[in-house]
């Protein structure tokens, strides 16, 4: 079943993420119009995200979790042999 799909990432890991980077635009676009307010505000909002996605690293689900981003030595060896060619190991969640 290769063409199978799988939802890996948690709704509240794909909140955080696009929460995060239209943040970041955010940010750029009322410090570019002097709406140091809304800019103050952000990043606040900023560091909740990112408080949030702290403690959803430890007690979220697997894929969200930490200690499920580092791979051992062989996995990561055979993946970046795989660079350049047309079969590479599949991976739920993040590359090795």
């Amino acid at each position: 079943m290769a063409n199978e799909k799988r939802l890996v990432w948690d709704l509240p890991l794909r909140l955080f993420h696009w929460l995060f980077a239209i943040s970041i635009f955010a940010s750029w676009y009322t410090a570019e119009v002097d709406e140091m307010e809304i800019h103050f505000w952000l990043g606040y909002f900023m560091i909740g995200l990112i408080l949030f996605r702290l403690v959803w690293g430890f007690i979220g689900p697997r894929h969200a979790r930490f200690m499920n981003f580092l791979q051992r030595p062989p996995a990561i060896w055979l993946y970046l042999k795989s660079f350049g060619g047309r079969e590479h190991p599949q991976s739920i969640g993040h590359n090795p």
